[in-house]
C-alpha cells in the first residue's frame, strides 16, 4: 500500500508543482500559505484515502453550540459535499474530513476533491476566526416544468 501512496503522491505533486512524501507515519501534510493544514492518509482498511483537516477550536458555550448545529446542517445536505464536518471533544476541535476510495484512484481526482475541500475548509475557518455562525444554504436545482415538455395547463 505505501507504493500505491507514493505513486499518488507523486502524481498530486506534479500537479502542484511540488514534491510530496508520506512522513514516518505515512501520513503527507499539505501546508497552504494561509495556515490551512491537510493531513492525506491511507485509511487502516487500505480502501480509502482520507482527506482531513482541522477548523480550528471551540471552546464551549452558546457560540460553539450555534456553530455545531450549522456543522451538523452542512453534513445533512445533499450530494455533492466536499467533506463532513466532526467535533473532536477532547481536543475541542472542529475537523472536516472526505474519503476517497482508493480503487482507481489517480492523483488528478485528489487534486479534483481539493479545491472544493480547500474552499469549504477557508470559509468555515474565516466564520470561526471572525465569530460568526456559517449560514448554511442549501443548493437546489432548476424547478422541475409541470407538464410534458415543460407546458402547463
Amino acid at each position: 500500500m505505501e507504493a500505491l501512496f507514493d505513486q499518488l503522491l507523486q502524481e498530486l505533486g506534479q500537479l502542484l508543482n511540488l514534491t510530496l512524501k508520506p512522513d514516518r507515519v505515512n501520513v503527507c501534510q499539505l501546508k497552504y500559505k494561509d495556515g490551512v493544514q491537510v493531513q492525506l492518509e491511507i485509511e487502516k482498511d487500505e480502501k480509502k484515502l482520507l482527506i482531513a483537516t482541522k477548523i480550528g477550536s471551540l471552546p464551549p458555550g452558546r457560540f460553539r453550540q450555534e456553530f455545531l448545529e450549522q456543522a451538523l446542517k452542512a453534513n445533512s445536505l445533499p450530494p455533492p459535499r466536499a467533506g463532513i464536518f466532526a467535533f473532536a471533544k477532547h481536543e475541542n476541535e472542529l475537523v472536516y474530513f472526505t474519503y476517497l476510495p482508493l480503487k482507481d484512484l489517480k492523483g488528478q481526482q485528489i487534486y479534483d476533491a481539493l479545491a472544493p475541500f480547500l474552499e469549504k475548509t477557508r470559509f468555515w475557518r474565516t466564520a470561526l476566526a471572525e465569530n460568526t455562525i456559517p449560514s448554511i444554504v442549501p443548493v437546489t436545482g432548476p424547478a422541475k416544468p409541470a407538464g410534458i415538455f415543460g407546458l402547463t395547463p
